[in-house]
């Protein structure tokens, strides 16, 4: 049987048939000549279990056992009678008590207070109901595409797929957008991290309550300030959830998936706006925002000059030392970095000036073979004459001669970030210069306090000539 015929029977989508081959639950045949599959009839007779096991909740892990077990198919039918009959008895409280409320006021009873309170039990009791009817779309989007693909959905839509499909165009949205997401390429996953994408189970769900709540905080409105991605995902995280939105970032990070996911994203966008009111709200507060960004971007840039004038600066080859962090830094938090680092300096010999820390970013352009491979890379560290001994747990390199525009900052932290946009006012193109793929670096003092009115910071962008 072809797999456009196996998805007509069994209800599944292609990315479900794919992850069951992936995991062995079914071994179709597959043609020689073109690579097709051929589903027999015990493939297909194995989907429609799988497929019901999915909705009754059941994880790949769980129906691999359940399907060698009977015991443990048992155990799971179960426990989800014992699920269903709670509904069953919440139900069943609710028709008692609206009939009683129905009975006093046949009688005309005037007990007021008495009514209202039965009939207060009996909203809370329905309105427990109606939440469990909304998040009926995000756990179909988790059945329907099983794994890993699945679980990126639904981080992606968990906040706004809450809404019941309580009428026509909501019920074609739904359709079309599980459509668009079947039909989006297949994300892609190194065969060293396959094996714990279903064992990280309570990691994910962890990680994705603290993503809904943190983005639950932040309400949509006229003045909307928007979102940044990694503003979004940086909340305080203890050092267990540090690990594991590091984890996730390993998932999505592999070459093509952020590309994926977000032209998946623009596939959806009609139907997200159909299906979730606050999809909707978020996307036009999100345009209104971007439209003032523009406003004053070409307000205060494009009619405006940098501060100082363009100063390019050539520094000769220079050795360092430092550390090598791999979780997200704010830009707030380098002072504490950087102090940190600073005790550590005495350790390291031929320093040439330990008042002086480079913080550096894109030092994998130097060569992958420096650094670890790692999401996030933050590399603290002082000038030495020499490369000859390097403490433990801290890494050696040398940065070539290069150009760079020079900027410095003299302010506060938080205003730090305005400096770093005034770099890129510059015309270079008109001064002949253009950005390259080089380590860009600032120069702090090692001494640097939590809170300095006058912090003072060396800014060195990388660029080199048009036509070098």
């Amino acid at each position: 049987m072809k797999i456009s015929e196996v998805m007509s029977v069994t209800g599944l989508t292609k990315k479900a048939l794919n992850y069951y081959e992936e995991n062995g639950l079914i071994k179709p045949s597959v043609s020689q000549e073109n690579s097709y599959r051929d589903y027999s009839e015990k493939d297909v007779e194995l989907l429609m279990q799988i497929a019901t096991l999915r909705r009754f909740g059941l994880s790949v892990k769980e129906i691999k056992a359940a399907l060698e077990s009977p015991e443990a198919l048992m155990k799971v039918m179960l426990e989800y009678t014992a699920k269903l009959s709670k509904q069953i008895d919440d139900m069943k409280k609710c028709e008692t008590v609206l009939s009683s409320c129905v009975n006093n006021l046949k009688e005309d009873k005037t007990d007021i207070k008495k009514i209202t309170d039965q009939m207060n039990i009996l909203s809370k009791a329905l309105e427990m109901s109606q939440k469990e009817r909304e998040g009926f779309m995000i756990a179909e989007i988790e059945r329907i595409f099983p794994g890993f693909y699945g679980k990126v959905l639904s981080f992606c839509f968990s906040i706004f797929l809450t809404e019941p499909l309580d009428n026509k165009e909501k019920e074609s949205a739904w359709l079309d957008l599980v459509k668009a997401l079947d039909n989006a390429p297949n994300l892609v996953i190194p065969e060293e991290l396959k094996s714990t994408i279903d064992t990280d189970e309570e990691e994910w769900k962890t990680l994705q309550y603290r993503m809904t709540e943190n983005l639950k905080n932040d309400k949509p409105s006229s003045d909307y300030k928007g979102i940044n991605f990694m503003d979004m995902m940086v909340f305080d995280m203890s050092e267990e959830e540090q690990k594991q939105f590091e984890r996730l970032c390993t998932y999505i990070m592999p070459e093509g998936n952020i590309e994926i996911i977000g032209k998946t994203l623009e596939a959806v966008d009609e139907s997200l706006c159909i299906l979730s009111s606050k999809y909707k709200k978020r996307k036009e507060a999100q345009l209104m925002r971007e439209e003032e960004l523009q406003r004053k971007f070409e307000e205060e840039f494009l009619t405006a000059e940098p501060a100082i004038p363009l100063t390019i600066v050539h520094k000769e080859t220079m050795n360092f030392v430092g550390i090598h962090l791999t979780k997200y830094i704010n830009k707030k938090d380098f002072p504490k970095c950087i102090r940190e680092f600073g005790n550590r300096i005495a350790k390291i010999p031929n320093v040439v000036k330990a008042d002086k820390v480079y913080q550096f970013s894109g030092i994998d352009s130097l060569g992958k073979n420096l650094v670890p491979d790692s999401i996030f890379s933050f590399v603290f560290a002082v000038q030495v004459s020499s490369l000859e001994s390097v403490p433990e747990n801290m890494i050696g390199f040398t940065l070539p001669e290069h150009d760079y525009i020079f900027y410095k900052h003299i302010g506060t932290m938080e205003d730090y970030q305005k400096s770093l946009n005034q770099v890129f006012m510059y015309d270079l193109n008109a001064n002949n210069y253009e950005m390259d793929m080089f380590p860009s670096f600032e120069i702090f003092s090692s001494y640097i306090c939590e809170k300095e009115d006058e912090l003072e910071v060396d800014i060195f962008f990388p660029v080199s000539s048009i036509g070098e």
